[in-house]
């Protein structure tokens, strides 16, 4: 692989320069093979060929060693990938190939599926099941901002443990679609409020906190923030009408 002008890196690491009296001395391509290396004042790669470097994973076979790094969840493809380094020889014949990592990894390309996409809800499209459960934590949260503390909704390691025991070996959207058709409705994962609270609520302490109050005819509804220390916390009313 070229480094320089007719300098290349070669296998295990050495550096070979294309021999001066070669027809590509000064002409060498990014990638070249050469069929033999000499030794004389330095490594020179003799006899030699450009090369399309896109035929080596090919040509290498069993030769290419393949790596794998950046488990991740890309919304754009809907499935969990990583990164593939494919090697031969020890040079990079292929540096960043997107390539889905449940064939890799299934258990951590499901655990990273139900914390980004389902969890986190980063996905194109949000499926019904998603769009219910986010209207319930909504609630949960709403209530929190009344009652001035952040108690009542449960963590995002128990919304993930929730998905697991329902959506096993599931790591990409088309799955999840199909399994959803499978069994006939997304009932399955829809929550409820039971499963997003850590304890119900007071009633009595909710009651001191109203959706909206009347003053001068006018019914006021009631916006309530918890967030110390910033120009919106505690309660806002804003006239709804007369």
């Amino acid at each position: 692989m070229k480094k320089e002008k007719n300098l290349y890196t070669a296998t295990q690491g050495r550096q070979a320069m294309i021999f001066p009296g070669s027809g590509l001395f000064n002409r060498g391509g990014k990638w070249i093979v050469a069929a033999e290396l000499v030794e004389t004042s330095r490594l020179f790669a003799r006899t030699v060929a450009n090369i399309d470097s896109g035929w080596l994973e090919e040509l290498g076979g069993s030769l290419c060693r393949h790596t794998y790094s950046n488990p991740r969840w890309e919304k754009d493809r809907g499935e969990v990938v990583a990164s593939e380094q494919v090697t031969l020889y020890g040079l990079v014949i292929v540096a960043a190939r997107p390539v889905s990592f449940n064939r890799i990894d299934p258990e951590e390309a499901s655990r990273i599926f139900v914390r980004s996409a389902l969890v986190g809800g980063e996905v194109k499209r949000p499926l019904p099941f998603l769009i219910h459960n986010r209207a319930l934590i909504e609630k949960i949260t709403g209530l929190e901002d009344k009652v001035r503390r952040h108690d009542l909704l449960v963590g995002e390691d128990d919304m993930a443990q929730f998905y697991e025991k329902r959506l096993p070996g599931i790591t990409d959207i088309r799955s999840l679609q199909r399994l959803i058709r499978d069994r006939g409705s997304d009932g399955f994962l829809r929550m409820s409020d039971e499963d997003l609270l850590v304890k119900p609520p007071d009633p009595g302490e909710i009651a001191l906190f109203p959706s909206a109050v009347s003053a001068g005819g006018w019914r006021l509804d009631c916006i309530y923030r918890f967030e110390p220390g910033k120009p919106l916390d505690g309660v806002t009313v804003a006239p709804n009408g007369p």
